[in-house]
């Protein structure tokens, strides 16, 4: 791409980083693809593709950092939960629960016990079960 610029001839930077996207994706290179898409604000395409490269970490951190979107949506959070559960990863399935779509902080307080993330449950729990301070503590 550095070529192409030094060289005057912006007019095919998309069509080679087009190319480039299609290359990875042809030789199974879904997580490089997802990394491009995301760089690109393509957060949907970006999810499905860390999600078909097994990637559930990058999937929540994306969809954590853009809750707010409309293309997170309580559907595509529950999805990715039960792909975590899945891999076994408790503490991503409690950030995923406290999130304003899903909200189901008893849910979010397990998994973050489950996941041995007993400073972040103990949060949860101060502000929203005082009662288990105590057993967390």
């Amino acid at each position: 791409m550095e070529f192409v610029k030094k060289n005057g001839r912006i007019d095919l930077v998309d069509e080679i980083e087009d190319k480039y996207f299609e290359w990875l994706l042809q030789t199974g290179q879904n997580s490089m693809a997802a990394q491009i898409a995301e760089q690109s604000n393509n957060i949907e395409r970006a999810i499905e593709l860390y999600s078909t490269s097994g990637r559930m970490l990058q999937v929540t951190k994306l969809i954590l950092k853009h809750h707010d979107d409309e293309i997170i949506t309580e559907n595509l959070i529950r999805k990715v939960i039960q792909d975590l559960k899945k891999a076994e990863s408790y503490e991503e399935m409690a950030e995923l629960y406290s999130t304003d779509k899903i909200d189901d902080k008893k849910m979010a307080l397990k998994f973050f016990i489950q996941g041995k993330a007993f400073g972040k449950a103990l949060l949860l729990a101060k502000s929203d079960y005082p009662d288990e301070v105590v057993s967390l503590e």
